[in-house]
């Protein structure tokens, strides 16, 4: 089993220009659920690699450039993904690949993409 903290919707605006942390988790079962697997090319520059569940919850990694660029987006349920990407330093966001079909329990690995 795995516990994932959301960060972004963890951190909620007050009212009064604060800011308050009210945690939100999702736990899933790693044998039931899947992963999208790839590298990114060129693989010198860390990426955020996301996706948007049907449910509307994202689910987010930086590509590791000490391993090629590789990714893994961990707890996916059964449903057609698109793959996008968001530069760290401009924050401008891509798609990468769409219409990548995830069947429970069976990771998907898409390859080496090379960023637009």
């Amino acid at each position: 089993m795995l516990i994932d903290f959301d960060a972004s919707r963890s951190i909620v605006k007050k009212g009064n220009g604060g800011y308050s942390l009210k945690p939100v988790i999702r736990a899933y079962i790693t044998a039931n659920t899947s992963s999208i697997i790839g590298t990114i090319s060129p693989d010198d520059i860390a990426t955020r690699i996301f996706t948007i569940t049907p449910g509307g919850d994202t689910i987010a990694t930086v590509s590791d450039t000490l391993q090629n660029n590789r990714f893994v987006l961990h707890g996916l349920g059964t449903g057609t993904y698109e793959l996008k990407a968001q530069e760290l330093e401009t924050e401008e966001v891509k798609s990468l690949k769409t219409g990548i079909t995830v069947v429970g329990g069976r990771d998907v690995n898409v390859g080496t993409i090379v960023l637009p």
